[in-house]
């Protein structure tokens, strides 16, 4: 099958690189805007499987020029250029992969509307698998398969914390991925599920400080994150409270407290700025901070609340980073921080157990993704805490 892969970011890259040795991928095609990371590419990619090209996503002719034959499209550009995406998968009949989503998504779940595109992948046969990354993705898969433990399922909380804990401000602002996407859902108002009900909270809201897995100490508040909306929909049991909540990121926090905040705009000499543009103008100048390293390492701790034999009681699981046994990753792929692409190859490779149409993670069965998984690195997340007796 041919692939398509539009972005040549950190994750975008890593996708190429698990791509190129998997067999029954006989051709890629990168897309990125930048002439300087196609040129990456080049240098780095097998030229007999590696096809790169230099277009930007607005231009539909070019980029189906480019994508034409393609069955699968790896998405690895931020939300806001997804819809785009979408229709030029639709345009060449191929099945679409994400690793992040926003509107319009969220506001159809939130309003309880028909999935945006749900129509015309299902008219074609197609999968759109929405949200296949790290968190959310690898996260939700094992949502699903500890709810499916339960009879009834009423809470899921999950905690995101990073390893290296407070960013090093004077060596710039380094989230792990897009500073500009990554400030967006800092300052956001994150969504909710309270009371089987959508309601938003202010931005760093309920915060509150947990002991995290292997981490200690980590300061976290609600974030806006895609889990928190997917999740309510599709889990179904009974759920009446699913949160998210992330590790407090200083520099975030900083930035918003003086004020660069969605809609805010100043007045400078005749002009009226949005301060968040020019914050991102500012991040795009920064560039990319230093290469990821072990500090980045990453890990979810998920808590369900439900019941189960009419006994009532929790499962907490903690989810390492999947790169855990970094010289095998090395070897294997060729790139060490596989966390977001990885998920999001197993989707390809996962996503035939799913009927045509939009579908997140959590959708796919967890026993298939988990074994793909294992296959290719041994993975084995830690159960924490089993009050209502499951597991044992």
């Amino acid at each position: 099958m041919k692939a398509g892969v539009i972005g040549y970011g950190v994750q975008g890259s890593a996708v190429v690189s698990i791509l190129e040795k998997t067999s029954d991928i006989t051709e890629i095609i990168v897309i990125d805007s930048s002439s300087d990371k196609i040129r990456r590419c080049e240098k780095v990619s097998d030229p007999g499987k590696v096809r790169a090209f230099c277009a930007d996503v607005a231009d539909i002719l070019r980029m189906n020029h480019y994508l034409e034959g393609c069955g699968v499209i790896f998405d690895m550009l931020t939300p806001e250029l997804s819809e785009s995406i979408l229709k030029i998968a639709l345009q060449n009949d191929a099945n679409y992969i994400s690793t992040a989503f926003d509107e319009p998504f969220w506001s159809a779940i939130i309003n309880g509307q028909e999935l945006p595109y749900q129509k015309e992948f299902q008219e074609k046969g197609l999968v759109a698998l929405l949200g296949c990354g790290d968190s959310p993705g690898l996260v939700n898969v094992f949502v699903k398969k500890y709810c499916d433990c339960f009879d009834k399922v009423t809470d899921i909380e999950m905690y995101g914390a990073y390893k290296k804990g407070a960013s090093g401000l004077l060596l710039g602002w380094d989230p792990g991925w897009s500073q500009k996407q990554a400030y967006k859902d800092y300052i956001s108002n994150p969504a909710v599920f309270r009371d089987g009900q959508f309601m938003f909270l202010s931005p760093f809201a309920e915060i509150e400080t947990k002991e995290i897995y292997q981490y200690g100490q980590r300061t976290l508040a609600a974030h806006s994150h895609e889990e928190c909306y997917s999740l309510p929909l599709n889990i179904k049991k009974g759920l009446k409270n699913c949160i998210f909540k992330y590790e407090v990121d200083p520099a975030a926090a900083l930035l918003y407290s003086l004020g660069f905040r969605l809609s805010k705009k100043v007045q400078v000499g005749d002009t009226e700025v949005s301060v968040v543009e020019c914050l991102n103008k500012l991040f795009e100048e920064q560039g990319s901070v230093p290469a990821l390293s072990d500090e980045n390492e990453y890990t979810t701790t998920i808590n369900i609340h439900g019941i189960s034999g009419g006994k009532e009681g929790d499962i907490t699981v903690a989810l390492p980073p999947i790169y855990a046994d970094k010289k095998r990753t090395v070897e294997q792929f060729g790139v060490l921080h596989v966390e977001v692409a990885l998920p999001a190859v197993l989707g390809m490779k996962c996503m035939k157990s799913l009927d045509p149409g939009v579908h997140f993670a959590e959708e796919l069965i967890p026993a298939e993704f988990t074994d793909c998984l294992n296959e290719l690195l041994p993975y084995q997340e830690v159960v924490l805490r089993d009050t209502a007796g499951i597991l044992s």
